[in-house]
């Protein structure tokens, strides 16, 4: 039984060896052919037998981790402090270097399935006659046969210290002096691979098989149409199932902690503290390796936040337990509550977001440490409310009286503080005045090209053909105002310019239960008047709909500027 227990375990050594990412050194070993084997008593295991005992390792560790949990639970509903924290450190330890184990279990498999027609082909390993070496705690080992394993062929620069690796149409460059990798030509993002650049040094095996993986399938889906139609199709089906819906949104605070979904569970060495500028005032952090956070929420996406900084590393984020991508917590100046990673859209049910410290970091970081402000859950739902637009060229003259039946209002009559509207018995109008956002300098303008009219306004009672309006220059500046909203469907028109700018006008309903509504006012040259009909409905009483115009772009001529003229509401 002892020597069965020692064979599967040193076949299990080599498998995670040969199929995990593997370190290869670009010497003059790797010119050499030659075989490499994988043995068991001479008898090679097949793919197959790797995998199982690989699974059943993994489903060990997982049954050790929820014991310990259980554990975890029970020791905190004791009442001896001083006991409890210390058995809560020790199975905090067995959890993580527990959940170290499956994460590198997981690996295996997955590359096990993916690199099963390589390295090892229907039970029979690839065979070099050079020698495998350990430096430095790695396996480094030939390339030429790896590599010629998955159809490619190499050639090496010795006087530019460059490899090219080719296979079919593509071709993978490799500086060995900059630790630059371009693929036809195009710098690689490497970002996308979960995989940091150290320089050259060494380059895992399993990040070039993915690129000519990549490649073959994107030059595939190019030849063949029939299978692109395929799946665009598919990708049509799977986009029409979230056509229409919003964000439903939840913030969750790094000092929730707990187990349950929408809670922080801290594994490690973390740290607490206030933390001026970041969400609520506060932030975990942690630059011990392998310490790691998971949050369980139910959702279709979440969103982390933290804070960037000189002194930050290099974090691992992954959803479900999946692959792991890389995200660098560095900036030259400190940053707090800035969006660090957004998960793709994911399937309606419960998920789990896991960030794990690597003890990496950039070149430029002067420590390793990973923080956490908050994160935002997402949820795709359907709109229980309305609020859709349309934007047309302005008539020549309004009515602002006809018009306007329950509301409306007029600016910059007689200068920058004109200010009429129609004459009512509420307590407050509908249609606020106006706020200024920014701090562009507000102005006044008297040849507006549309002409507005009204009877029964205040303070001036009745007007005809006035044509001025108020504007504001400087990107982002601009104004705001609001008017109610219920679950009964109104109709709101706006009436704005823009004039050698480009002007961004949004309506948001604040409830939430319709998506927000934008549209750009796009003035090319000279100035393009617009009317803006917005149809709104609340999923409930005593809401309010806030409509914003501000600069979002513009010549930086001395007449680029955006425009507010009137609104009314029926």
């Amino acid at each position: 039984m002892k020597k069965l227990l020692k064979t599967i375990s040193v076949v299990l050594i080599m498998t995670l060896v040969l199929t995990s990412g593997i370190t290869v050194a670009f010497a003059d070993s790797w010119k050499k052919p030659g075989k490499l084997t994988v043995n068991n008593r001479n008898n090679t295991l097949k793919v197959e037998q790797v995998q199982e005992q690989l699974r059943q390792r993994k489903n060990e560790r997982e049954k050790e981790i929820q014991k310990y949990m259980d554990k975890v639970k029970e020791k905190l509903q004791e009442k001896s402090k001083v006991s409890k924290e210390k058995e809560l450190k020790e199975l905090e330890g067995k959890i993580k270097q527990l959940e170290k184990e499956v994460r590198e279990l997981h690996n295996e498999i997955e590359k096990l399935k993916k690199d099963r027609g390589g390295i090892l082909q229907s039970g029979n390993a690839k065979k070099d006659k050079a020698p495998a070496v350990i430096k430095c705690g790695r396996f480094l080992i030939p390339t030429r046969p790896i590599i010629k394993a998955s159809g490619a062929e190499l050639e090496w620069d010795e006087k530019n210290k460059t490899l090219t690796i080719e296979k079919d149409k593509t071709t993978i460059t490799i500086n060995l002096d900059n630790g630059e990798i371009k693929v036809n030509g195009d710098k690689l993002d490497l970002s996308k691979y979960g995989w940091a650049n150290n320089n050259g040094r060494c380059v895992p095996i399993s990040l070039i098989t993915r690129i000519l993986r990549d490649k073959y399938e994107i030059d595939k889906d190019e030849k063949d149409d029939h299978d692109e139609d395929e799946d665009e199709d598919e990708d049509e089906d799977e986009d029409e199932d979230y056509d229409g819906k919003i964000e439903k949104i939840i913030s969750v605070n790094d000092n929730v902690t707990g187990t349950a979904n929408g809670q922080f569970q801290y594994i490690g060495d973390w740290k607490y503290a206030a933390q001026t500028g970041a969400f609520m005032n506060d932030n975990h952090w942690s630059n011990s390796t392998d310490d790691f956070f998971r949050v369980k929420f139910t959702g279709n996406q979440i969103k982390l936040y933290g804070a960037k900084d000189p002194s930050h590393g290099i974090a691992a984020v992954s959803i479900d337990d999946g692959d792991e991508v890389i995200v660098d917590y560095y900036a030259a100046e400190r940053s707090d509550n800035v969006l660090i990673y957004t998960s793709p859209i994911l399937k309606d049910g419960e998920h789990t977001l896991k960030v794990r410290v690597t003890g990496a970091k950039n070149k430029s970081a002067s420590d390793k440490h990973i923080t956490v402000d908050k994160v935002e859950i997402v949820e795709l739902v359907e709109p229980e409310g309305v609020l859709e637009g349309v934007i047309a060229k302005a008539p020549d003259s309004v009515n602002l009286s006809n018009e306007g039946k329950v509301d409306w209002v007029h600016w910059g009559n007689t200068g920058v503080t004109g200010y009429n509207r129609k004459v009512t018995t509420k307590s407050k109008p509908d249609i606020t005045n106006y706020t200024q956002i920014g701090t562009g300098t507000l102005s006044w303008v008297s040849n507006n090209p549309v002409k507005f009219s009204w009877n029964g306004g205040t303070p001036t009672s009745q007007a005809a053909n006035i044509a001025s309006a108020i504007y504001m220059s400087n990107v982002s500046s601009g104004f705001q105002f609001a008017v109610p909203a219920d679950t009964n469907e109104k109709t709101l028109r706006v009436y704005v310019a823009a004039w050698d700018a480009t002007g961004k006008l949004e309506a948001v309903l604040s409830d939430g239960s319709a998506a927000p509504y934008t549209v750009d006012i796009v003035s090319d040259s000279g100035i393009a008047c617009k009317v803006v009909t917005i149809r709104y409905k609340a999923k409930s009483e005593g809401e309010k709909l806030t409509v914003r115009y501000t600069v979002k772009s513009f010549k930086g001529n001395n007449i680029s500027n955006i425009s507010l003229q009137a609104a009314t509401l029926k």
